[in-house]
């Protein structure tokens, strides 16, 4: 917004001295640059909210019922795919109710933002216990909706908060014993984009709720992490599955899997 603030600042100025100007070509040479600039100043404005339409509905979302409540989650999923399929695992907070991406919620750091949450009005969600796992979870309440905007700014900023995806991949892959660490001690990723769309109406909870979640791909640093990824199907256990394109849209495998619903945000 710095930059389309100076272009509008240049703009006025170069317009402005057209009233200054006696000289009638050098006057229309000066109107010329002047509409030049305010032409692409409108094109970036039009071009900044268009890539800002889904934050734009968050806050009009907001503030058309500031006072209400609404449930946040900010999550990522990890997008793994070998041989045309994706790799998902058994649900780990809902153990047996379906598969979904390996990934899970973002963490933040409690001293650090403490007072910004506290101003936010932000707390935690009744009736969930609070183990070490979900300790510090980014899953929560905002009492008030109008300040999820702020939040969402303040996410963005990657301040204070967990920005690497690697905990969820070696609690649920490396850690378990899925993979193999030795293969596996670190982890090569591409962030393909983040998925959500404004405040929604609930689905377990009591309350509307706003859910995010980043999906990166994972990609496979050489032959031996191809191939301990390769060696997991067909799956040794009901810890993982592979479903395909066609399986994950429809909820279910040929099989009779569930794959639960926010599986789907892996595809797009």
């Amino acid at each position: 917004m710095i930059g389309i603030q100076i272009l509008i600042a240049i703009a006025c100025f170069v317009l402005s001295m057209i009233a200054f100007k006696q000289n009638v070509d050098l006057q229309g040479s000066i109107r010329d640059v002047g509409f030049g600039l305010l032409s692409s100043i409108l094109i970036l404005l039009i071009s900044n909210a268009y890539e800002s339409r889904a934050f734009i509905k968050i806050w009009f979302q907001s503030w058309l019922k500031p006072s209400k409540p609404v449930r946040i989650s900010m999550a990522y999923f990890f997008r793994i795919r070998v041989n045309g399929k994706y790799l998902l695992i058994d649900s780990h907070r809902r153990p047996g109710s379906g598969y979904q991406p390996v990934g899970g919620v973002y963490k933040y750091l409690p001293n650090e933002t403490s007072t910004l949450f506290n101003s936010l009005g932000i707390e935690d969600i009744n009736g969930i216990p609070i183990d070490v796992d979900s300790k510090n979870d980014l899953r929560c309440i905002v009492k008030k909706r109008k300040h999820l905007p702020k939040f969402i700014r303040w996410f963005n900023s990657k301040k204070d908060r967990e920005t690497d995806p690697w905990r969820e991949f070696y609690e649920e892959l490396v850690a378990s014993g899925i993979l193999p660490h030795n293969k596996f001690p670190y982890l090569q990723y591409v962030h393909c984009g983040c998925n959500y769309e404004g405040i929604k109406d609930p689905d377990f909870f009591t309350y509307d709720e706003f859910l995010y979640a980043d999906i990166f791909e994972l990609k496979p640093d050489g032959p031996e992490q191809l191939g301990a990824l390769i060696a997991l199907d067909p799956p040794q256990s009901d810890q993982i599955i592979f479903a395909t394109h066609d399986e994950i849209q429809n909820g279910r495998t040929v099989t009779g899997k569930v794959i639960l619903p926010q599986t789907k945000k892996i595809l797009t």
